[in-house]
């Protein structure tokens, strides 16, 4: 079964991914990722770039989870 999710349009903002990890401690300022690696700093517990919550980002289940749960049930996620 293949599940494709799609978003806005706008995809997701590097730049804001590796400033707020950067920001958490997940990685130095000055350490080098594949773009890959970065995508999947998304899946790290706790992770958010909301600025503040809303009802659609910032709060409820994290990436982590989602990602635990798919990879339980066999399973992988792929971001393009």
């Amino acid at each position: 079964m293949v599940i494709t999710i799609r978003d806005d349009g706008r995809g997701i903002d590097r730049a804001r991914v590796r400033a707020k990890a950067e920001a958490n401690g997940l990685i130095q300022p000055d350490q080098v990722l594949s773009d890959q690696e970065l995508l999947q700093l998304i899946f790290a517990p706790g992770f958010s770039t909301a600025a503040q919550i809303t009802n659609l980002s910032g709060r409820g289940v994290g990436m982590d989870v989602v990602k635990r749960t798919i990879e339980g049930l066999r399973g992988t996620i792929d971001i393009q």
